[in-house]
């Protein structure tokens, strides 16, 4: 027996499963990033086999004695032969079918067991969501649980509320209503592998983790014994803790749900039969968006900043939306700490993470730029239509305005883009054209200036013609752009946009706030609430004032005033330069989980899908390579 195998000390182990595991990963993700994306067909990549006997040669060098119990080479299989009789159980590529089709979040795992019991559990989703690869390790007796090399430790809940999470596979939108009702008071978010759920959830991302579709011992060992290490369990569909045989065989009856004793079980007894019935199909224009093969972004930099622009202008929305029109004074009153969570109520008692008018708006700019695959000013004033006669529950003067020429132009078969410069307010310099832009800069962000400028003019003259409204988005813009292709320090974007302006001719005034930003923030968020010049003075000043993502949203919100659109454009400028890893963990979670659907409990404004922000960290992936898919 190997020194390394006294009961209590894995630590040659986990070292050797952690580089099997980094390994593979590496040569997966390769693949994921070919052109024409990853080879194989059905529910096996090319790869996989590869990928698996890469681990097992790793694996057998070091611990030539012990079992081996793959998914791909199950001819290579063999029983344990030591005496404390370990087996390994490796699944190379958990989440193969939704890897093929494009999606992010496939994970290596491999588990230990010793004598049935999870006693090791690594799991590596190489093409995490965000980009990067995401790492979790533990062994027994090798201390807490490892993420990327940080040690995790969690605290269970006892009972499931409406500020918990449980995953469930990439195909929960096809009945996002049963998904919801089953597992409410919580929320739920897609995730394509079981055992990244799992992993996540032992992280403490998460309550639990769903698995429905006949998941095997290799897909959730690994995930298992990441549980084991912080306490939780994996249950079987009769609520029964799952087991293993000598020889590394479970069977868990199809279903599998890890989490707590307290909360887990519950779920595992519930009917989920429902969440298999497909919505009935709808003439929804603007669906959810999804990846595609060969179609995602492997520079992890760039990622980041992109999905860091759209969860910052979803997250200062939606928490400037809980305190929107009221006082600096009484904002503090009822905040005495600043307003950090995003959660249920607010002015317009929105569920937490949910856009108002600005990020619908916003939303129907990323889905018409994503459907049409180049700049469509048409197209876009269509979307925005769209989102008029859907009975919004917030409209801005100026915006109905407009949208109301081009609905009726829509309707008699006229140009929407002609009806909105007849009926747009052309002395209006409100901020409703700024505060849903954003998207048009990750789309743009590889086409020359002085044509991203003009799309932004362009888009701002459908509500909001006035030069300052127009260079207020040129700049802004280009702004954005620079910090997503440069990673440029918040100083140095700053800089680069307050020269641009002063070089391309921009209009005096929008100089003079870039300028105003560098010394103090706006004078006044209340009187002229809702004035462009004092979302953009913010936006800059919290950029060059605070020293993270969050402080620079929540700062924004505190100021009082139009609290949610200072916040969006603050949040998308700040989350273009911070990026996705600066937009704290509580943000994210409800942005992603974020359907307000009709029928759910303490949904009091139930929104269509195209509304919702669950796939905001794909809109921004897609929106990078739109107009290069267009062109090829």
């Amino acid at each position: 027996m190997d020194d390394d195998f006294g009961l209590s000390s894995y630590l040659k182990t986990l070292r050797v499963s952690i580089s099997a595991a980094l390994e593979a990963g590496k040569l997966l993700r390769q693949e994921f990033h070919r052109p024409g994306g990853p080879r194989g067909g059905s529910s096996h990549a090319l790869m996989d086999d590869e990928a698996e006997a890469l681990i097992r040669d790793r694996l057998t060098e070091a611990f030539p004695t012990h079992g081996m119990r793959g998914e791909e080479l199950k001819h290579l299989n063999r029983p344990p032969q030591d005496p404390e009789q370990h087996i390994w159980l490796i699944d190379p590529n958990d989440g193969t079918a939704s890897y093929l089709k494009g999606y992010r979040g496939a994970a290596v795992s491999i588990a230990l067991l010793r004598s049935g019991i999870p006693v090791l559990g690594v799991v590596y989703a190489y093409c995490a969501p965000n980009g990067e690869g995401d790492l979790f390790s533990w062994a027994e007796g090798c201390g807490p649980l490892q993420r990327n090399g940080q040690p995790v430790q969690r605290i269970w809940a006892d009972k499931l509320s409406t500020e918990h999470t449980v995953l469930v596979s990439q195909a929960g939108d096809n009945n996002s209503l049963a998904n919801a009702q089953l597992v409410a008071p919580a929320r739920f978010r897609t995730i394509p592998s079981i055992a990244y759920r799992l992993a996540l959830v032992a992280a403490g991302e998460a309550e639990a983790a769903v698995s429905l579709n006949g998941p095997q011992d290799w897909d959730y060992a690994a995930g298992h014994a990441l549980l084991h290490g912080v306490g939780g369990e994996l249950f079987d569909r009769n609520g029964q803790p799952v087991t293993y045989s000598a020889q590394g065989e479970s069977y868990c009856g199809g279903t599998c749900v890890g989490g707590s004793a307290q909360i887990a079980p519950k779920l595992a007894a519930l009917n989920w039969q429902p969440v298999f019935q497909r919505s009935h199909p709808t003439s929804e224009p603007y669906g959810l968006v999804k990846l595609e093969p060969g179609q995602s972004i492997e520079n992890s930099g760039l990622l980041s900043r992109a999905q860091g622009c759209l969860l910052g202008q979803f997250a200062g929305d939606s928490l400037g939306s809980l305190v929107e029109f009221e006082t600096v004074e009484t904002i503090r009153v009822h905040y005495p700490d600043g307003v950090k969570f995003l959660e249920d109520g607010g002015t317009w008692s929105t569920i937490a993470g949910q856009p108002t008018d600005d990020s619908e708006l916003a939303l129907m700019l990323a889905r018409s730029l994503i459907k049409s695959g180049h700049f469509d000013l048409t197209a876009i004033a269509q979307s925005y239509a769209y989102w008029y006669n859907s009975h919004p529950f917030d409209m801005g003067n100026a915006i109905g305005q407009a949208l109301s020429g081009i609905s009726h132009a829509i309707d008699f078969g006229t140009d929407p883009v002609e009806a909105a410069r007849q009926h747009s307010n052309q002395d209006s310099q409100a901020n409703g054209a700024l505060m849903r832009i954003s998207p048009l800069a990750i789309f743009g962000h590889a086409t020359a200036e002085e044509t991203l400028a003009e799309w932004a003019r362009a888009d701002a003259r459908l509500s909001h013609p006035h030069p300052v409204c127009q260079d207020a988005n040129a700049v802004f813009v280009i702004a954005i752009r620079y910090a997503l292709r440069t990673g440029a320090t918040p100083a140095e974007v700053y800089q680069y946009a307050r020269t641009w302006a002063e070089s391309t001719g921009i209009h005096a005034d929008i100089c003079q706030t870039l300028n105003d930003a560098a010394q103090h923030p706006p004078l006044n968020y209340q009187r002229q609430m809702g004035w462009v010049r004092i979302a953009l003075q913010n936006a800059f000043y919290q950029l060059l004032h605070t020293d993270s993502f969050s402080a620079g949203v929540i700062n924004s919100v505190m100021q009082g005033g139009d609290t949610d659109t200072n916040g969006a454009i603050a949040g998308a400028l700040l989350g273009a330069v911070y990026g996705y890893s600066a937009v704290p963990l509580q943000w994210r979670d409800r942005i992603l989980s974020c359907r307000p659907l009709q029928g759910l409990p303490n949904v009091y404004k139930p929104r269509p899908k195209p509304f919702w922000p669950v796939d905001a960290l794909e809109i921004a992936e897609v929106l990078l390579n739109a107009l290069k898919r267009k062109n090829t």
